[in-house]
């Protein structure tokens, strides 16, 4: 609340470091729900060190991607992201910059290089695109999904001059939007330089070497063996988690997200807890690449992450946060959650009654128009005396209602105002985590209103349906909206809002 207030009387950049990436998305969630999405940028890396081998999360890599790219050229916004995404080392600047490119209508550009270009910044080729970070090619007509785009981009040449950019449909294949030109960031942050690869092949066999003399014959094979593999991916631009592992063995410089955003202030949310969650993910690196190489899965003497000095060096304001009020000096917010022991809108007058008397102002917060009609026509069969607000402005009247979706209400202790949101009032929040729709396979529906009656859905369990419309109905004396999908025959599903982000 503090950051959104700061950025909204002096639009600037800043960066606010969370403890983990649930909180990190918690942070952005919240804000983005008090300043706008456009505004607010989360930076992720998996907390989870050991499922980098089993799977890399596309999901995570494409946001990352995506807000490496913004952080280049915005001038204002809030970057929210976690100690372990702080501490992980990047390209510096120059090399991102040096992968992304443009391509304008009526360039003279020739299609072989340009894939080979884009094998090199990450993209995947494959026959026919159908996921972010691949390209395909086939005669003089050249697709490509950037993060940087909401869709794929069909480039097409005459001979070695671009005839036109447009975007296209993935389930259909036709082309949309015609453009004049396109922004390509790299699909892939472990970005290596031919130089560097001809000194890695070096440095790994000196290394690998030097480890062989200390494991039996079973685990120096498989050291030999694995290496090699290691070597011809990197080599050949093959994208794998491992990768990041050599990431700081190859690179003689690497970067933090600091040095992309530059933000104006950096705010460690809590700094105990980001203290105590660097010590554990230092100690928890080093022993889980100690095992690795004590099994002869990977060269000795790697480090995963960047020291705190080396990640802030460049950092031009840094601020903590604590839990607790240490000195006289710090400033002290007080801020409760609201609590009520389960949602139900027909115990609306009992909430506003329980708040009127020790609150200057309550405001309800509504997440969409039927809710806020459902409130406000409440509001008047018991005659209530409210004034309907704009956002988030403070009502002259003691109660105020407002459609502005809020991730959860909350308390301002000091001011006397309370905030209460569609969470508690009808037990369901409509937001999702933004940065999951970056990595795009299909249509991912970003908010229910999205739907169309007709519209074919996929649930996650039940599978394929057609979504006729919203309905309420009582369940256990509580009123809550359903969404109603018609499947094969008569069957029917009434999903509850809450599980929203299952279609």
């Amino acid at each position: 609340m503090l950051f959104a207030g700061i950025f909204n009387s002096k639009p600037g950049k800043y960066l606010i470091v969370a403890n983990n990436l649930y909180g990190a998305q918690k942070i952005a969630d919240f804000i983005a729900s008090l300043i706008g999405e456009n505004n607010v940028f989360l930076f992720p890396v998996d907390d989870l060190l050991r499922n980098d081998l089993l799977t890399a999360s596309k999901e995570l890599l494409s946001q990352r991607l995506y807000v490496l790219n913004r952080c280049l050229y915005l001038r204002k916004g809030i970057v929210v992201t976690h100690a372990s995404a702080l501490l992980t080392p990047l390209p510096i600047v120059t090399e991102f910059e040096k992968e992304s490119f443009e391509i304008h209508v009526d360039d003279s550009i020739d299609l072989n290089n340009l894939k080979k270009r884009l094998v090199e910044a990450g993209y995947s080729p494959v026959n026919k695109i159908d996921q972010t970070l691949q390209f395909a090619s086939r005669g003089d007509i050249l697709d490509i999904f950037p993060v940087s785009s909401d869709k794929p981009i069909r480039i097409e040449f005459f001979g070695d001059t671009v005839e036109s950019i447009a975007l296209f449909d993935i389930a259909t294949q036709k082309s949309s939007t015609h453009i004049d030109e396109i922004m390509f960031p790299p699909a892939n942050d472990c970005l290596f330089s031919d130089e560097e690869i001809k000194d890695f092949k070096i440095n790994l066999g000196a290394q690998v070497h030097k480890d062989s003399e200390h494991l039996g014959e079973e685990e120096k094979y498989l050291l030999k063996q694995n290496s090699e593999i290691d070597y011809e991916n990197i080599s050949s631009r093959c994208f794998t988690p491992k990768q990041y592992k050599y990431f700081r063995f190859i690179k003689k410089e690497t970067a933090s997200i600091v040095d992309y955003f530059n933000p104006d202030i950096t705010f460690i949310a809590n700094k105990k807890q980001f203290e105590t969650t660097i010590d554990f993910n230092n100690k928890e690196s080093q022993k889980y690449l100690y095992e690795l190489s004590s099994k002869g899965r990977l060269i000795s003497h790697l480090e995963l992450y960047h020291k705190v000095a080396d990640s802030l060096k460049n950092a031009k304001t840094i601020l903590y946060g604590n839990q607790f009020k240490e000195s006289d000096d710090d400033i002290e917010f007080k801020t409760a959650p609201v609590i009520f022991s389960k949602a139900n809108i027909s115990n609306l007058n009992l909430i506003i009654e329980s708040y009127l008397p020790h609150y200057d102002k309550v405001i309800l917060a509504l997440s969409n128009k039927q809710q806020f009609d459902t409130i406000q026509n409440n509001l008047i069969e018991e005659k209530q005396d409210f004034e309907v607000l704009s956002n988030l402005n403070i009502p002259n009247k003691k109660l105020g209602i407002t459609m502005f979706s809020l991730e959860e209400g909350f308390e301002l202790t000091n001011e006397k105002i309370v905030f209460i949101s569609s969470k508690e009032l009808f037990g369901f929040q409509n937001r999702s985590s933004r940065f999951l729709s970056r990595f795009k396979e299909g249509t991912i529906i970003k908010n229910y209103e999205d739907l169309q009656p007709g519209d074919f859905v996929v649930h996650e369990y039940y599978g394929i349906g057609k979504f006729i419309d919203i309905v309420t109905e009582e369940a256990g004396g509580i009123h809550r909206d359903f969404i109603h999908i018609q499947y094969a025959g008569t069957t029917t599903l009434y999903i509850p809002l809450t599980q929203f982000r299952l279609i």
